[in-house]
């Protein structure tokens, strides 16, 4: 190639180059480069036309031919070939400074404070999050488990995991995964008491009832009966605020609990929980991501959710990211 300072100055009155010429640079690099108007429209998302005209534009402006033009074919002029050569050098050294910003916004720093259910927390987002800080070896978590209702914006919580409708306006919800509840009891409890075939005959069943320990209300239970969602208050001899204990009291053939399909997953698969009444399993609950909607932009957050969303949409959830958590 010519070295451009060999090559004829530039025509006297040519207009000096600015940001704005950008695009007709690289109409002319990738004309030259892939041998034509056409060629260079389909990767620029040009018509054939609107490259020509923005050669055309770049030539007055330099003063200079860059090209000469067949019906069947281009190729540079001298001059334009010392310029192709620098254009195209330039245009290298802008792709790699993009790269490099990119590289650079990959690597997020600082804290991210999460909100989790308890359960669901440990037992389905903990794992994904040990699998999304591997890619992110600068970035910090914080992460609280709570059953709770936070405010988000007040105690500064950066992300949440919410079951349940979300309705605050100020909030971003994108639904993450879906909450089924499912009824369970030991084997040997069924054998010992027989199995309920309607939920009017849990009656006569020792269920074991969860107490919200935040305000002390029993969770009633649901049932889909003739297309509706029913909730009974059975009567409860034993209580819990707590779900692994609730569970592991039904494992010990204590009773019969109704709780999240997640939280009995593994232990209906080795055989020790047994689920009865799956005809009358209700709608599940929508589990969602949830942030203030200001931080929406904010690179770690917009990071995480796209992570855990991408995880759901293949089935990735819970410890081994294999296995959704319904049954």
């Amino acid at each position: 190639m010519n070295d451009l300072r060999t090559q004829p100055r530039l025509a006297q009155g040519s207009q000096p180059l600015n940001s704005d010429s950008l695009p007709q640079i690289l109409a002319f690099v990738y004309a030259v480069r892939h041998g034509g108007f056409a060629a260079a429209g389909r990767r620029l998302g040009l018509t054939a036309s609107a490259v020509g005209k923005s050669v055309a534009r770049l030539e007055r402006a330099l003063g200079v031919t860059l090209l000469h033009r067949t019906t069947r074919s281009i190729t540079l002029t001298d001059i334009g070939e010392g310029i192709y050569e620098r254009y195209g050098e330039a245009l290298r050294l802008l792709k790699d400074a993009d790269l490099m910003a990119l590289q650079e916004a990959s690597l997020l720093t600082g804290t991210l404070r999460l909100d989790l259910p308890k359960v669901y927390g440990a037992r389905v987002i903990g794992p994904m999050l040990t699998r999304f800080a591997e890619q992110h070896p600068l970035l910090g978590m914080d992460i609280r488990l709570n059953d709770e209702i936070c405010n988000l914006v007040a105690e500064g919580i950066d992300l949440a995991v919410r079951i349940g409708e979300v309705a605050e306006s100020r909030l971003v919800a994108r639904v993450l995964d879906q909450q089924y509840l499912v009824i369970v009891a030991s084997p040997g409890y069924l054998e010992r008491h027989g199995s309920p075939q309607q939920p009017e005959d849990l009656k006569h069943h020792q269920c074991l009832g969860f107490r919200h320990a935040s305000h002390g209300r029993i969770r009633p239970w649901q049932f889909r009966m003739e297309n509706t969602i029913t909730h009974l208050t059975l009567e409860h001899r034993y209580l819990f605020d707590e779900g692994i204990a609730l569970k592991r009291a039904a494992e010990t053939g204590f009773g019969v609990i109704q709780v999240p399909s997640y939280m009995v997953r593994r232990a209906v698969s080795e055989g020790t929980l047994q689920t009865i009444l799956n005809d009358y399993q209700p709608e599940p609950t929508p589990i969602s991501l949830v942030y203030p909607g200001q931080t929406r932009h904010s690179p770690k957050i917009r990071a995480l959710v796209e992570f855990l969303l991408l995880e759901s949409s293949a089935g990735r959830l819970g410890p081994d990211g294999t296995q959704r958590v319904g049954f």
